[in-house]
């Protein structure tokens, strides 16, 4: 459907909190096989991101890093007629095409600007073309789940990233239990060895150590992120008075996981007050000023010879990297896997595709564990 655009000056995206599965399914998506023809964005000569109120301009310059939209001319105003009618007079001429990205009600508030600017306006459903593309993966990914309820919650969870149901439809999923929510997760081990990836404040080492008794050899917590990493070491401190545990049971790392031994740009503050979500990109070293740098380790170099019997994953969208530098732990080890699925849209089948391709007898479960779209996560077992 994009095939018929060519050579345009202008791409307006409104600007929302929930709108980075867009930003993922346009630069994640895309990119993947398709022609470079087929992407807009390789179209486009200057993007303007419409920042909604509420949205702080550090939030918006960090989506602009993490999206990879600095290798566009790039302008951020404000959300309001004026803003976008100035932006329009001065960026665009009289035959450019300005592309809303599933957003009617925008197209709307701002009808009278494009008419009396003379610009013709064109809705371009992304989710609606992206969905159909990789809808044949999805089936895949849902064929290869243990039970009806994992079925049932992938589907609707689609449902709800693709805005065919509202986040109602997800209420009767919802699993506080997260990452121990089945018995195959709650298996005890005197001598394995639980991996906490995103390992965050310590929430889940905690959660972990209550579900095993205590009883287990040892924790790594990989958290790259410095505030995070020191609540991490404070609760460390507390876990191991309260369940009496020797020090080097639990071992904390300031490093992210990934592919291979590298090093990475951070972006903290994902959400609310720069406590909440830290994402990792490949380093770019124009940006190096802008943002912290973070070493990333393989698990395989690091945990390799330990006895791995769970591995926890929740690293902002390098999922895909970390199984990749797990691939040997998991293949000859197959410890249990708690790994999320929602960071980017791919990963709905990327993940337990490749992990199956790793370990085929995976049995595998789907578990929702929030009121939105996001935390779903992917459980496999032996």
């Amino acid at each position: 459907m994009f095939r018929n655009y060519k050579k345009r000056d202008v791409f307006i995206l409104e600007r929302s909190i929930w709108s980075d599965g867009v930003y993922g399914m346009i630069f994640d998506g895309y990119d993947l096989d398709l022609d470079a023809e087929v992407n807009p964005i390789t179209s486009m000569n200057t993007i303007v991101i419409i920042r909604k109120s509420g949205g702080g301009t550090e939030y918006t310059e960090q989506m602009l890093v993490t999206s990879g939209l600095t290798n566009y001319e790039v302008y951020i105003i404000r959300d309001d007629l004026e803003s976008v009618k100035d932006c329009v007079n001065k960026y665009s001429g009289k035959q450019d095409v300005i592309l809303l990205f599933e957003n009617v009600s925008l197209l709307k508030k701002y009808k009278s600007i494009f008419k009396d600017s003379g610009i013709r306006c064109q809705t371009v459903s992304v989710m609606k073309t992206f969905y159909e593309y990789i809808r044949p993966n999805l089936i895949k990914a849902s064929q290869l789940l243990e039970d009806d309820l994992s079925r049932n919650i992938f589907t609707e969870v689609l449902n709800v990233r693709f805005k065919v149901k509202p986040n109602e439809a997800l209420y009767k999923f919802f699993d506080k239990n997260q990452y121990f929510p089945i018995p195959e997760m709650n298996q005890l081990d005197v001598n394995g060895v639980y991996v906490d990836c995103g390992a965050f404040v310590g929430d889940t080492v905690e959660s972990f150590i209550q579900s095993r008794q205590g009883i287990f050899s040892k924790i790594y917590a990989f958290e790259p992120a410095p505030r995070q990493y020191r609540a991490l070491l404070s609760r460390k401190q507390r876990l191991l008075s309260e369940w009496a545990l020797g020090d080097e049971q639990i071992v904390c790392l300031n490093v992210g996981v990934g592919s291979h031994t590298a090093k990475a740009s951070m972006h903290s503050g994902v959400l609310s007050n720069h406590i909440i979500g830290t994402s990792l990109t490949e380093l770019d070293e124009s940006l190096s000023e802008k943002v912290d740098t973070v070493d990333i380790v393989a698990l395989d170099d690091v945990c390799g010879s330990e006895n791995v019997r769970f591995i926890k994953a929740d690293v902002e969208g390098f999922e895909m990297d970390m199984l990749k530098g797990a691939e040997k732990i998991i293949s000859e080890q197959k410890p249990c896997l708690a790994i999320c699925l929602y960071h980017k849209l791919t990963d709905y089948f990327e993940i337990p595709l490749y992990i199956k391709s790793l370990v085929p007898e995976y049995k595998m479960k789907v578990r929702h564990h929030s009121s939105d779209f996001t935390e779903t996560v992917l459980y496999c077992y032996c």
